[in-house]
């Protein structure tokens, strides 16, 4: 397909109401069976990198035994979008996110497990947090700081059933699906033969990623209703801080993903009340 036709494509398809539900159903075309729901959190959670206040990127770390198809669950969402805005690493050493030269704002860094990245947790969780990584060193007598800008969505996996709390706190953990009705889902998708898709080649669905990321431009207004869903929430537990703002980080890129008229930059009940089904 043209580059201009699958602009036209693009900009059609980010118009469709439906955006947000053909956005799941074309991941499960692109091969990840079930985990309907997680596969929309990866998704919401990627859009996360535009957004200009940190604390409201969503990263998510899915947790799951080895082979129950975790990377699958981020993999697949990660394919809707541009390839220049994922990072894939398997692992760092302890100073090479201090030293590193691609762009960290406004991506996903996709580290394909947790423990990959264990010796740099540290300086993740500055770049997390703080958006900023100052790093003194030495060499031949002369002091020297080098700096690394950006908060990437972090997206990750593991087995591990217990994670530094000064880590898990900066992540959205999902757990994969492991029912009976999932391994049978899995057992009889590796039988039949693949369906053609009914949706855009993935050329358009990644130039209409970029056109959402593109379009945003400040964030979304939330109505005073909201000052009640906020009083809903555990307050004896510091670490509802930042799951609220990850909540509202997400509310965001749903609004981002469902053109409604009059919006306003405005989020609706719709927005807060949405819900992704398999069957429409």
């Amino acid at each position: 397909m043209a580059k201009k036709e699958s602009i036209d494509s693009a900009s059609q398809l980010i118009k469709d109401p439906r955006f947000l539900f053909r956005a799941g159903t074309k991941i499960g075309e692109l091969g990840l069976v079930g985990e309907v729901k997680n596969r929309l959190i990866v998704f919401l959670a990627a859009l996360t990198m535009i957004f200009m206040d940190h604390r409201r990127k969503v990263s998510v770390m899915v947790t799951g035994p080895s082979g129950s198809g975790k990377t699958m669950v981020i993999e697949k969402p990660l394919m809707l979008f541009p390839t220049d805005s994922v990072i894939r690493r398997a692992s760092f050493t302890r100073q090479a996110l201090a030293y590193g030269q691609e762009p960290l704002d406004k991506n996903v860094l996709y580290v394909n497990e947790y423990s990959g990245g264990k010796e740099a947790q540290y300086l993740l969780r500055l770049l997390q947090s703080e958006g900023v990584i100052a790093h003194e060193y030495t060499v031949g007598g002369k002091t020297s700081v080098t700096l690394r800008l950006g908060t990437p969505v972090v997206m990750t996996t593991t087995t591990d059933d217990q994670i530094f709390e000064d880590d898990a706190t900066r992540f959205l953990t999902i757990g994969i699906d492991e029912t009976s009705e999932q391994n049978l889902a899995v057992f009889k998708a590796g039988l039949g033969e693949k369906k053609e898709s009914e949706e855009p080649p993935l050329e358009v669905w990644q130039e209409a990623v970029r056109l959402l990321l593109d379009n945003y431009t400040q964030p979304f207004i939330f109505p005073a209703w909201f000052d009640y869903v906020a009083e809903q929430l555990p307050r004896d537990q510091v670490r509802a801080r930042r799951d609220w703002n990850r909540f509202l980080g997400l509310m965001e890129a749903v609004a981002l993903c469902t053109p409604v008229h009059k919006r306003n930059n405005r989020i609706m009940f719709e927005d807060y009340c949405r819900r992704e089904r398999e069957d429409g």
